[in-house]
């Protein structure tokens, strides 16, 4: 309780620094955020994140695996207290640096990003259609929906037309 009393506090003072450094500049807010996003779109146009490739990915790798580890934690004990989440926290770590260090990339994963979101949205179906009981028909179910919005989002319908065309006569 004492600890988030001070994490709460913390984040009120670098909440109210931030804001007060805005009030030292010359200028408006609006010129302040807009300079702001100038500098960030400079950082990705002139490639300038490729010198901090790695320890961007060491940092989602290890969030990802974090996170990954913490909820097997949840199935794999019966209490989940600090000494468990201490392990998965340095599995998470470990993971991702044994990741990084051989080389592996999350511009490794942008070829397989379509294949991901098909997964999510099968995912989404599937919970959506929980109301059907036969995981059979379920799974039918979501794989025709699915296959439907995907053949809607590539433009496969786009030459369908519901009225036909007439035809000229010269």
């Amino acid at each position: 309780m004492k600890i988030r009393k001070i994490g709460a506090r913390l984040l009120v003072y670098i909440g109210a620094l931030a804001a007060f450094s805005i009030l030292s500049y010359a200028g408006t807010l609006g010129d302040s955020l807009s300079e702001g996003m100038i500098s960030i779109n400079n950082f990705f146009e002139s490639n300038q994140y490729e010198a901090y490739a790695s320890i961007i990915d060491f940092m989602f790798f290890t969030l990802l695996f974090v996170s990954v580890y913490l909820i097997g934690a949840r199935y794999g004990f019966k209490q989940l207290s600090k000494p468990e989440k201490t392990i998965a926290f340095l599995l998470g770590v470990l993971t991702a640096f044994l990741l990084v260090s051989s080389g592996f990339s999350i511009g490794n994963l942008i070829p397989y990003v379509n294949w991901i979101l098909y997964f999510l949205l099968f995912l989404i179906i599937w919970f959506v259609l929980k109301g059907i009981h036969s995981k059979f028909w379920r799974f039918v179910a979501t794989a025709l929906i699915l296959l439907l919005i995907i053949a809607l989002l590539s433009g496969y319908f786009e030459d369908l037309t519901v009225i036909p065309e007439e035809e000229v006569i010269e």
